[in-house]
C-alpha cells in the first residue's frame, strides 16, 4: 500500500488570480496594511481629543474592538483569501504557485503540462512560457468543461509578478475562474513517491528526449495522484468530456494508443492501471525511444492489466469487458492521423476537416510535426477555424499569427 500522501507535494498552495492562501506571516502583513488604512481614515476624519471630536470617542472604541476581532479571526482562518501581496520576498516562499484552491483527489481535474524547463539546462529559466496555441488548448478545455478544475503544471519558475507581466493572451486565460497554474520542480514532486528511484538512480537524467519523457511520466503521475483527465498542449476541446465516461484513453491508430488525452479515476481500476504503468517505468525506464515511456508503454501495460490478447486492433476495442476501461476510436481525439498533419493548415481542406470532426471531442494537431506551420489570423485554415470557434478571445488577441 502506498504511504505517499498526494497532498504533501502541493500543501498550503496559494489561491489564484493574484491572491494566495495565507500563512501566519502573510496574514499579519495584510493586517498591518489593513490597520494602516483604517488609521489614515481616522486621521482624515480628524479623530482627536478636541472638543469637536470627543463625541466620536465611543465609535472609535467600537471600531478598534471590531478591528481586533477581525485580526484574531484572520489569524486563525486558514481559508482566507487576500488580494494584496505584501512583498516579493514573502510571496516567493510560495514558489510561484498560482492556485485558486488546494489541489485534491477528485475526478474533475483536467491537467496540462508546460514542459520546456524539464531539463537541467533550462530549469533556471523564469516566466510564463505559453504561446497562443497552448493558451487555446487550456482556454477551450476550461470553456467546454466549466465545472472542471483546469490545472496547468508549469515547469519553469514563476516570478511573483508574472501575471502583471503576462501578455493580453495569457491574461485572458488566467482570468477564467476555473484555471490555475502550479510550478514545482520534478525532483520535489517525485521525492517520497513510487517514482523516487528514478531520481536516485539517475535514469531520468539519461534520457535522449528529456522533455518528452518527463512529460510522459508526469502526466501519468498527476492523474494517478489526483484523478481526472490529462490533455496535451496541442489540442482544442470541442465538446465536454463528461459524455465519455470515467476511465478512458484513445486509440491513435491500429497498433498504438495515444496518450495526448485520457482520463482515470483517483481510485479503483483506473488508478491501479496507472500505478502499473509507473511501476513499469521505474523497473524498465527506456531513455532511448521517443514514445517508449508514453503511448507504447500505456498499450503494453493495458494489454496485461486487462488480460487482452497480444495482437489487437486498438481502433475497435471500445469498453474492455471486466476491466472498466474504455479505448475510444481515433475519431474521438485523433481524427486526422499524424502523417496528414498538414491538413489542419490547408485552406482547401477546410470543409473536409469540418466533416471529420463531427464526432470529435478533443482534436489533436500534432505539434511536434507542425510547430513551424503558420496560421494567419482571418484565414480559412482549418486549425484557425477551429480556434475561432472554440477559443475566440485567444485567437483574435494573437494579432497576425496564431
Amino acid at each position: 500500500m502506498d504511504t505517499f500522501h498526494p497532498g504533501g507535494i502541493f500543501k498550503n498552495l496559494p489561491l489564484g488570480n493574484k491572491s494566495f492562501r495565507t500563512n501566519t506571516t502573510s496574514r499579519l502583513c495584510w493586517n498591518i496594511m489593513f490597520i494602516n488604512k483604517r488609521i489614515k481614515w481616522l486621521y482624515g476624519a480628524k479623530m482627536t481629543y478636541s472638543p469637536k471630536g470627543r463625541f466620536l470617542l465611543p465609535y472609535f472604541i467600537v471600531l478598534m474592538t471590531l478591528l481586533i476581532l477581525i485580526i484574531v479571526w484572520l489569524n486563525t482562518n486558514q481559508n482566507f483569501e487576500m488580494s494584496t501581496q505584501c512583498s516579493p520576498s514573502e510571496a516567493n516562499e510560495f514558489n510561484g504557485f498560482y492556485l485558486r484552491r488546494k489541489l485534491s483527489s477528485n475526478n474533475n481535474n483536467i491537467f496540462f503540462i508546460e514542459s520546456s524547463c524539464m531539463t537541467r539546462e533550462m530549469n533556471n529559466s523564469k516566466g510564463i512560457r505559453l504561446n497562443s496555441r497552448q493558451a487555446c488548448a487550456i482556454y477551450s478545455a476550461a470553456k467546454k468543461n466549466p465545472t472542471r478544475y483546469i490545472v496547468l503544471f508549469h515547469s519553469c519558475p514563476l516570478d511573483n509578478d508574472f501575471y502583471e507581466k503576462a501578455s493580453p493572451v495569457i491574461k485572458e486565460l488566467l482570468d477564467l475562474p476555473n484555471v490555475a497554474i502550479v510550478s514545482k520542480a520534478i525532483i520535489d514532486i517525485y521525492t517520497g513517491s513510487l517514482l523516487e528511484p528514478l531520481i536516485h538512480s539517475g535514469k531520468i537524467f539519461q534520457s535522449q528526449y528529456p522533455i518528452e519523457h518527463n512529460a510522459d511520466i508526469l502526466r501519468i503521475f498527476l492523474v494517478y495522484l489526483f484523478g481526472g483527465a490529462y490533455m496535451d498542449m496541442d489540442v482544442v476541446s470541442l465538446k465536454p468530456l463528461d459524455d465519455l465516461g470515467h476511465n478512458f484513453i484513445g486509440a491513435q491508430e491500429e497498433t498504438q494508443l495515444g496518450s495526448g488525452v485520457f482520463q482515470f479515476d483517483f481510485d479503483g481500476n483506473g488508478h491501479e492501471y496507472l500505478k502499473r504503468i509507473l511501476q513499469e517505468v521505474v523497473q524498465n525506464y527506456d531513455p532511448y525511444t521517443w514514445a517508449g515511456n508514453g503511448p507504447v508503454l500505456a498499450g503494453h501495460v493495458l494489454q496485461k492489466f486487462c488480460n487482452m490478447s497480444a495482437v489487437i486492433d486498438w481502433r475497435i476495442v471500445g469498453k474492455i469487458p471486466g476491466c472498466n476501461i474504455t479505448v475510444h476510436p481515433p475519431k474521438v481525439f485523433y481524427p486526422i492521423e499524424y502523417s496528414s498533419w498538414s491538413t489542419y493548415y490547408n485552406e482547401s481542406k477546410a470543409d473536409y476537416v469540418k466533416e471529420q470532426l463531427k464526432e470529435t471531442y478533443v482534436v489533436h494537431v500534432w505539434n511536434h510535426l507542425s510547430r513551424q506551420a503558420d496560421v494567419i489570423i482571418g484565414s480559412n485554415q482549418p486549425y484557425g477555424n477551429i480556434a475561432k470557434e472554440h477559443c475566440a478571445p485567444i485567437y483574435w488577441k494573437s494579432k497576425h499569427h496564431f
